[in-house]
């Protein structure tokens, strides 16, 4: 195959994996906000509660009605709010699915790599072709495959770092926390 026929080859599963990558992304973001809502729910039906508890503790009887009538409508409304963020988180995975088992989909995956048909990755192929660091797709395939090695291991020595970091930063708590210790104990 010539760099054209490669560049057009990609180009037509690019098109072929949109729709998918779209009904991925729409997926993603819908469990994302589905998940500030609910944290943000439980906020708020903590609060209520702890207002509701506060009122108890005054004695009040006649403003802890209201109060309790209040937390009742606040606790409804988050429940209705989380029904409706999971009815979306539903509605989104089932277009993704449907996205997965068109006929177009499935015949595009005929002769390609399943673990390159993505669109990200299609997209990266093409770009190592159309720049000329690979001339065929079986040297786009190898690259890429080492490009994401590279990337996982990146990924991993980040984590590390960061854990370490954050135990360094627990130690000179420790060591802050056992000096003053000391110091108090030798006041004594």
């Amino acid at each position: 195959m010539t760099k054209n026929e490669i560049l057009n080859y990609l180009s037509e599963k690019r098109q072929i994996l949109a729709p998918s990558a779209l009904a991925w992304d729409n997926l993603e973001n819908t469990k994302k906000k589905t998940s500030q809502i609910n944290s943000g729910m439980t906020w708020l039906i903590w609060f209520t509660v702890a207002g509701f508890v506060f009122q108890i503790f005054r004695e009040t009887t006649s403003f802890g009605f209201w109060w309790y009538l209040f937390l009742l409508a606040v606790i409804a409304k988050v429940l209705v709010w989380m029904f409706i963020a999971r009815k979306q988180v539903q509605e989104a995975e089932s277009i993704y699915r449907q996205e997965l088992n068109t006929e177009e989909y499935r015949a595009g995956m005929a002769g390609f790599p399943e673990k390159f048909y993505n669109y990200g990755d299609v997209y990266r192929l093409y770009n190592l072709i159309s720049e000329d660091r690979a001339d065929t797709l079986k040297e786009a395939y190898n690259l890429l495959e080492t490009q994401q090695f590279q990337e996982t291991q990146l990924s991993m020595q980040q984590e590390s770092l960061a854990l370490q970091e954050d135990i360094s930063r627990s130690s000179r708590a420790a060591a802050v926390s056992a000096s003053i210790a000391a110091v108090n104990s030798f006041r004594r």
